[in-house]
């Protein structure tokens, strides 16, 4: 902004010299013409200045010579013979010193007397051109910097104060630490960019706050779900390292052999739920899953449960095909295989899969004909490490993650999962985008 005013400062005092300059010029071709006129009107003998108040005016003859002058002008010609043949001819006006030291601006007019050529000669004062162009330069000179220092000031507390938002938010972010996670930055109330920072940044905070919650809860489930079988384990080996003549070995290894499979199991599924919140974006599912051959190998997987599993295939048409997914085979075969295991245990006489292809997607079914889940108890059933009281009577060894799998996963791919009332029973309906909408 300074260089800017600097240049603008200059450019002004250029303009008003040229503007002065321009305007004495002119005044110097007025007034010699009006003296030309005036003597071919009234003659040499006729001239007098005092009506007019013309001052440093001469009239030169061809050789050089004063004809007539106004007072103090009687001396030679103001202009020597060069510039008064370039004032005459191209109307040039030149800047003299006169013999008093004054600083004017002399042209001139050639005329024709009596058949004699005369020279007018006229010089007009650059006193005021000069206090012009002082006076500018003077009110730039001091304006100017008086400027500087006000828009300066201005930017100052301009820029504080729009920064001073920031400047909270950055305190409040460095007084924050992990003992204190509730707290968030605060809000300015303008509705500015500051503004929507702040509110994105307690939106982030709010996020990592609800992640770390939900990873030590987590991690104190998991804990918690490790230590059962492990302390099982650990209790049947140390009876029988007490007591061995008393043990029946073969039982005990089974024991220890369940509650392995148990842990076998559980880290699984930890694996799993590691992998999906890993996951970020939606994955390549490297080829579409077809759930009609997969509904089918799980429920041969499934063959020795305490009830059947059956499996309908069909499309919109009502005819048997191959209805496919477009999401990763071994992920939805550990959809299927969860949702079918969590179903074995609670029907009480078959459970069904069907899979169906409906207005674009793939849409698969397990139906089971147990106690189902009550509408309340829905939502909180897909949450991690969560069994119903019911379920915990019947369940042998699960850890209340198999739903939590399925919802995370369908999710990820981008499908929904629906727990309704079957009549009776319970009916977990899984809906994914088609790989191909030709069935």
């Amino acid at each position: 902004m300074t260089v800017a005013l600097g240049l603008g400062g200059v450019l002004s005092l250029r303009a008003t010299d040229r503007a002065a300059t321009s305007s004495v010029e002119d005044l110097v071709h007025r007034r010699a013409r009006t003296v030309a006129a005036w003597v071919m009107a009234v003659g040499i003998k006729g001239v007098s200045w005092a009506p007019y108040g013309y001052q440093m005016t001469q009239v030169m003859a061809a050789d050089g010579r004063t004809v007539v002058a106004s007072a103090g002008m009687e001396g030679p010609a103001m202009l020597d013979a060069e510039q008064i043949g370039l004032a005459k001819e191209h109307k040039t006006v030149f800047t003299i010193r006169l013999a008093d030291g004054t600083e004017a601006a002399a042209g001139g007019v050639g005329i024709n007397l009596d058949g004699k050529p005369l020279t007018v000669l006229v010089a007009v004062p650059l006193e005021d051109r000069l206090r012009s162009y002082e006076t500018t330069r003077q009110i730039l000179l001091v304006g100017l910097p008086m400027l500087v220092v006000l828009f300066g000031g201005v930017v100052w507390v301009v820029t504080g104060s729009a920064l001073r938002p920031v400047a909270a938010l950055r305190q409040a972010a460095q007084d924050m630490a992990d003992s204190a996670q509730g707290r968030r930055l605060p809000v300015p109330d303008a509705r500015d960019e500051i503004h929507d920072l702040a509110v994105t940044l307690n939106g982030m905070l709010d996020r990592l706050a609800e992640a770390a919650l939900r990873q030590r809860s987590f991690t104190a489930d998991a804990a918690h779900e490790l230590r059962s079988p492990l302390a099982s384990a650990r209790a049947q080996l140390e009876v029988a390292l007490t007591y061995p003549s008393g043990v029946d070995w073969v039982e005990t290894a089974r024991g220890i052999s369940a509650d392995m499979e148990r842990l076998t199991r559980l880290s699984e599924d930890l694996l799993a739920l590691a992998r999906l919140d890993g996951m970020t974006g939606r994955p390549d599912p490297g080829g579409p899953a077809d759930l009609g051959v997969l509904a089918g190998t799980i429920a041969e997987r499934f063959h020795a449960a305490r009830v059947p599993v059956n499996v309908v295939v069909q499309d919109a048409r009502d005819r048997p095909c191959a209805v496919l997914a477009a999401a990763a085979p071994h992920d939805v075969d550990r959809v299927l295989t969860n949702l079918v295991a969590n179903a074995t245990r609670h029907a009480a006489g078959a459970v069904v899969i069907a899979v169906a292809a409906v207005d674009g997607e793939a849409v698969l079914t397990v139906t089971d004909d147990g106690p189902g889940i009550p509408a309340q108890d829905r939502e909180r059933v897909l949450e991690r490490f969560t069994r119903l009281d019911d379920a915990r009577d019947t369940d042998a060894g699960g850890a209340g993650l198999g739903l939590a799998i399925v919802a995370e996963t369908v999710r990820h791919y981008l499908g929904t999962l629906t727990l309704e009332d079957a009549d009776p029973g319970l009916r977990v309906s899984v809906r994914l985008p088609s790989a191909t909408e030709d069935y």
